[in-house]
């Protein structure tokens, strides 16, 4: 049996057409670090994000009746200096966060070690998630 796995989470795209279809602006771009979020004080709940995203990993909050998504542990592991929760808790250490624009930070090395793709790259959304091609393996316990 064979098994594959794949991320599915928010590109943080540089042109997101969640952020551009917001009637409230509730969904925008941070200038500083180029994430991608939700304001939840100025969220409606309309789902037009939702519906915008092409990766399809928006969702309504259970809570909150608001949109919500992958936001690199923005508010919370990033604002105190740690990485995001699914780099640290990554048991085979496949994941890698850090500064696109720092040529020495090891996300930066990475690329330009192995190849990589971006995922649906062609609709023009310029994802910011960078993928190793997927190769069979084994896994052991």
């Amino acid at each position: 049996m064979k098994y594959r796995f794949f991320r599915k989470s928010c590109q943080h795209c540089d042109h997101a057409p969640c952020v551009d279809v917001c009637p409230t602006g509730a969904s925008f771009r941070d200038a500083a670090s180029g994430i991608v979020d939700v304001n939840p004080d100025l969220c409606v709940g309309c789902q037009y994000c939702i519906a915008a995203c092409p990766y399809r990993v928006r969702f309504i909050h259970p809570v909150t009746k608001t949109a919500d998504k992958c936001d690199f542990c923005r508010k919370t592991n990033l604002q105190a200096g740690k990485l995001p929760a699914c780099v640290e808790a990554c048991p085979t250490k496949a994941l890698t966060f850090g500064n696109l624009d720092d040529p020495n930070s090891e996300i930066s090395q990475l690329l330009r070690q192995k190849p990589t793709y971006r995922y649906k790259l062609a609709l023009g959304t310029k994802p910011k998630l960078y993928r190793v091609p997927f190769k069979y393996g084994e896994v052991s316990q």
